[in-house]
């Protein structure tokens, strides 16, 4: 019975180890325009509106639908960087590290910063 509870111990610490699935692509496509914002010193510096048939758009639908795994729920809160909104929906790139809010919920996912270059 021990070695059971071992058993299901190990396996629920290597899903959550091994990060969830999150699919935001259907909440992005529902959002519209949306608003980019560049903060320094937590201070906004940079506000720009992204429109759905544009070439940053089209960037951060291919980064969404291709970062669908490798995420953690997390309660924490996150100063912004680069922050892009929606009406539900934000994601917060900030160094190695990106913070996804939306109706499921928040997650945080370890990234290169290079993965968001077309947002600079």
């Amino acid at each position: 019975m021990r070695y059971a509870k071992f058993i299901i111990a190990l396996f629920v610490s290597i899903v959550l180890l091994a990060g969830c699935k999150v699919d935001a692509t259907t909440a992005l496509e529902s959002q519209g325009e949306l608003t980019l914002q560049i903060y320094g010193t937590g201070k906004p510096l940079v506000k720009k509106k992204i429109a759905p048939d544009s070439e940053m758009y089209k960037e951060l639908h291919r980064w969404v639908s291709e970062n669908t795994t490798g995420w953690s729920h997390t309660p924490a809160s996150y100063v912004p960087s680069y922050l892009v909104q929606g009406k539900t929906l934000s994601l917060n790139f900030q160094g190695t590290r990106v913070i996804l809010n939306f109706e499921d919920g928040q997650y945080v996912k370890d990234v290169d910063p290079s993965e968001y270059d077309f947002l600079k």
